[in-house]
């Protein structure tokens, strides 16, 4: 049998001389773990600075998670802002608690090397802290030994980080782990301002605890499974792992499913801000750069929704949809582009095609993109019209739902939106148009409380392109459908050929080949 013994004392700006030495010294004094397969590690794929999460089966009395960062060649590790996140769940797929590593540097100054643990207890997370947990390096690796909640590891460093803390929650923590109530495991990383970047790669592996050569060795196998905490949903201020904080969780969710007896909920997202929620209630938001749509946190199959917000021909549009489910990742884009690792993903009208990893269904048809992840185990469908504005159906309540198409946010995430470059300036409180525009009675009877008020702010500081008008009418119609109703064209602005609609939509976005039926490309060139 082949044993692999894992040590990492490269040189590295990760781990100074001293570090270094300590972790010699450590191993030897402690022994050394052996693990009976090679280790197998999977690089944390990051998608716009949040990588896919990955769920998987987990018994931490014969499996350690640990995470390994590595440095690239060349790059100067400044301005970091991460954080890794472990959460557990047990076999109904109910979070029970997370774990986490927190690391901020501003120019090289280390301003957070935080650890932190998360229970559940009454409906929400609380929370235990250490922010003394490193000398200011970052660890080759971290990992938390379950089966000891009151250590963190840190490389070789096995002192309890939360053994006197005086944090309450350590006992509810402890009880969970005693009962071992925990089956499933899920990683993610957050970094919304991509500041690892050509600086920082991030692995992780799940090892499975062989014979210690020690007593003592116990702690040293956690040392080299160094790891179990990542990015939950709620760490500094650059991650969305705050929204986590930020809202009660609600009713226990079980596997999504479809229940033909009861209607599905929509929201609605209008230009320029303007929010039909779940629950029917109509939110007047300032929108710009990203914000977290919809979102299930609290579920092993984890998903979330994020709107790309910008001003095109002079409104405040959605210019994309980005899907984060299970261990898949992809954007629906202005333009009807489909986006899959960086590369466009070939569309058929009227034919639906799977999207890799996550089981979703994209299908352009009518003039929407449909985005139906029922099939991969996600209750929820999304439409987009490919300009400006899009719908949600939601299948089945999750247990910790956030994001704008569930109402405001309550905590320090204003309008849920998550950090990034360049002018993203939002106000938390948005005024309405003084003025009613008697263009928009003509909206007065659509299926929702907010088509008149979409239409009042879209004309609020000028006329809308007939264009834009279109979006607006076929929004309403495409809502009334969802909910089983017929409704003609407010203001008919949509034009009779159909395909001047597809080609104008088809050249707002990034380039890409004609995919319609029935619309030659050469009669539409001018």
């Amino acid at each position: 049998q082949h044993y692999f013994i894992q040590l990492n004392l490269r040189k590295s700006e990760f781990m100074s001389p001293t570090a270094r030495l300590k972790a010699i010294l450590l191993v030897g004094l402690l022994g050394i773990v052996v693990f009976s397969q090679e280790l197998e590690w999977k690089r944390v794929k990051s998608n716009g600075g949040v990588s896919v999460p990955v769920s998987f089966d987990f018994n931490p009395e014969n499996s350690l998670i640990q995470y390994r960062f590595s440095g690239v060649a060349g790059a100067a590790l400044t301005n970091l802002a991460f954080t890794t996140t472990t959460r557990f769940f047990d076999n109904k797929d109910n979070l029970l608690g997370l774990t986490s590593f927190i690391y901020k540097m501003e120019g090289r100054r280390v301003t957070k090397s935080w650890l932190r643990v998360g229970v559940k207890i009454d409906r929400k997370l609380r929370f235990c802290m250490d922010e003394e947990s490193w000398n200011g390096a970052i660890p080759t690796y971290t990992n938390m030994d379950v089966n000891d909640p009151d250590i963190f590891i840190l490389n070789t460093d096995t002192s309890a980080n939360f053994e006197n803390s005086g944090c309450r929650h350590m006992d509810v923590w402890k009880k969970i782990v005693e009962g071992k109530s925990i089956a499933r495991a899920s990683v993610i990383t957050y970094d919304p301002k991509r500041t690892t970047r050509n600086k920082l790669v991030i692995d992780y592996t799940v090892a499975k605890r062989a014979a210690e050569v020690d007593t003592a060795e116990e702690e040293a196998a956690e040392v080299d499974t160094a790891e179990e905490e990542a990015a939950e949903v709620d760490t500094a201020e650059e991650e969305p792992a705050d929204l986590v904080d930020e809202t009660d969780e609600g009713a226990d969710n079980k596997k999504p499913r479809e229940d033909a007896s009861e209607p599905r909920k929509v929201c609605s997202i209008y230009p320029p801000g303007v929010v039909d929620t779940f629950g029917g209630e109509s939110v007047n938001y300032d929108l710009n750069c990203f914000h977290v749509l919809a979102a299930d946190v609290g579920h092993a199959n984890t998903w979330f929704i994020y709107g790309n917000f910008d001003t095109f021909d002079g409104k405040r549009s959605m210019a994309a949809m980005t899907f984060y489910v299970g261990a898949g990742a992809f954007e629906i884009q202005r333009g009807w582009m489909v986006a899959y690792l960086g590369e466009k993903f070939k569309l058929h009208e009227g034919e639906k095609q799977s999207m890799p990893v996550s089981g979703c269904e994209v299908l352009f048809e009518d003039l929407h993109l449909t985005v139906d992840c029922r099939p991969g185990g996600y209750p929820f469908v999304a439409t987009y019209d490919g300009y400006m504005l899009g719908h949600l159906e939601l299948t089945n309540d999750g247990e910790r739902n956030l994001g704008l198409c569930f109402g405001p946010s309550t905590g320090r995430r204003v309008n849920w939106q998550i950090p990034s470059s360049g002018d993203c300036s939002i106000s938390p409180d948005k005024a309405d148009c003084r003025t009613r525009n008697p263009e928009c009675d003509l909206f007065a009877d659509a299926c929702d409380d907010s088509a008149v008020r979409m239409c009042n702010e879209m004309l609020c500081d000028g006329a809308a392109t007939p264009e834009q008008m279109c979006s607006a009418d076929m929004a309403v119609q495409k809502k009334c459908s969802l909910k089983g109703v017929s409704k003609a064209s407010p203001t008919g602005s949509c034009p009779q050929d159909v395909c001047l609609r597809k080609f104008f939509v088809l050249g707002a976005g990034c380039p890409q080949d004609s995919f319609f039926n029935d619309c030659p490309v050469d009669n539409y060139l001018s």
